[in-house]
Parts: C-alpha cells; structure tokens; sequence
C-alpha cells in the first residue's frame, strides 16, 4: 500500500479519543464472496499494525500483513483454507485483492473497535497457525532469529529489512503476542540492545 494509505489511517486512529492497547479501526466488506475484516492501529506510529480475517464456507483465515507491503505473495499466506485462497486469487495473483483492499480502506468509513471486544478477530487468531502470525510486539528472545523468520516478518509486519537483519545479527528475534495487554512499542524493545528504528 502506499505511504499516504498508512498517513491517512494513522490520522483516523489518532483522532480517536481515550485510546486503549485494544483499540483498533475495523472495515469489513465482500470480495468475491469472502467476507473481508481489516483491522488496523497504530498504537505504535513506528510500527503499526494491519491485520485481516477472511472468511468463506464456514472456513476462517487470519494473517497480520506489512501495510506497506505492495505484493504480498501467496507463499506468506500459510495455511490458508483452499476455499478463500481460490477466491481472492486474480490470474494467479493476489494484486487486484490488495487494490481492492486499499480502495476500501479509503473510501469506507471505520468502526471504532477493540480487538479484544471482537468476537471474530478473537475466535479467530485463536487458531494462528504459527506465532509469526500473531499481531503485537512483545519482546526480544535470546535466540538467533533464522532468515525464513526474518522474511515471515518482514511480510507480516511493519518493520523494515534491515532493523530485521540488525536485531538477527545482534542474536536475537522478535516475538508477537495475541493479547493487545501484553504489547509493547517496538521502539522500546528494540531500545534494550541499542537498535533505533529511524
């Protein structure tokens, strides 16, 4: 997504008033008859957070995504019900469902939310299938991060390349957490081994 996609929704979220660790803007809609919940906060400017439920058929799909991410490829998509993935493929791509996305983000008006008010984000990211797929930062562990982690995340998350590469050279990786109580700015974990984000 463009740059000024993540300006414009950072200004909606800053605009809300008595914020929380668990508040989030949501849009939801339909693409080729998957229902599409997009979740997005910046309780953290530097590293904000979007993440989406899909549903079809009874089969659900949660993934956290790097909003400035223009091409995620369908490799990142782990374990995605065949169902959803065969709708929201386009010619092979996931381009015109990305397009989509960002036309919606837009152009529709967000719900004011908490993640952990919303039965279907928290039913959902239940069943995570890896925790790289989890949503919020919440510390560094003491073990080398391995490159297949290091680019999971970087399709994941609102983190660059190098601070990636930086915090894997330092011997260290990220872990996320469901829980929007236990989150904490990326600034400030990263500030532990002396890594600055800008």
């Amino acid at each position: 997504m463009k740059e000024s996609t993540k300006a414009y929704l950072v200004d909606i979220y800053n605009s809300i008033p008595k914020k929380t660790k668990a508040t989030c803007l949501k849009f939801y809609y339909q693409y080729h008859n998957v229902n599409v919940n997009v979740y997005f906060d910046a309780f953290d400017n530097q590293s904000v957070v979007l993440s989406i439920v899909l549903s079809a058929k009874k089969k659900y799909y949660y993934t956290p995504l790097n909003i400035l991410n223009t091409g995620m490829i369908t490799e990142y998509l782990s374990e995605i019900p065949p169902q959803i993935l065969e709708k929201i493929l386009v010619d092979n791509h996931l381009d015109d469902f990305y397009e989509n996305m960002e036309k919606h983000l837009l152009e529709d008006k967000p719900h004011f939310n908490y993640y952990n008010e919303d039965t279907y984000f928290v039913n959902t990211i239940k069943y995570a299938k890896s925790k790289l797929d989890l949503p919020f930062w919440w510390y560094l562990r003491k073990v080398p991060m391995s490159d297949d982690t290091l680019y999971k995340l970087n399709a994941r998350a609102d983190i660059t390349f190098d601070i990636l590469r930086k915090i894997q050279q330092e011997g260290y990786t990220l872990v996320r957490t469901p829980d929007p109580e236990k989150r904490k700015e990326l600034t400030l974990i990263l500030k532990q081994i002396g890594i600055k984000l800008s």
